[in-house]
């Protein structure tokens, strides 16, 4: 029987980048024209229309478990499946986007799991 090769995309934030699996990206936006600013929440930074949707884009450690909070500003946005939220589309700014990469490929680079729990949804 084959074996299954995980893929990942690589997202870098600055100096640091960390590998996320690849079957969970929806797509990605290089260069969003125009990010509309949303102040009524702590959690979401604001929205990008693309392509007849909206998505919400909020900070990669909301979504993932790293070991210190990540921010940026980059000039990608990694829009997430996150079947969950319907038609809700989610993402995270990323300053450098690259894959799919396999495990062998990674090197160094953390993998990271997504969190368990959305603070997207209620329970």
């Amino acid at each position: 029987m084959a074996q299954t090769r995980r893929r990942y995309l690589v997202c870098g934030f600055g100096s640091i980048s960390y590998a996320i699996a690849f079957d969970g990206v929806d797509y990605v936006i290089r260069s969003p024209v125009t990010v509309i600013p949303w102040r009524g929440s702590s959690i979401l930074s604001g929205c990008v229309a693309h392509q007849g949707r909206v998505v919400w884009v909020t900070r990669f450690d909301e979504f993932f478990l790293v070991p210190s909070p990540v921010e940026t500003k980059g000039s990608w946005i990694v829009v997430l499946k996150r079947p969950e939220l319907g038609l809700t589309h989610l993402g995270f700014f990323a300053d450098l986007v690259r894959g799919p990469v396999s495990e062998p490929r990674l090197g160094n680079i953390q993998r990271v799991d997504q969190a368990t729990e959305s603070v997207f949804c209620d329970s």
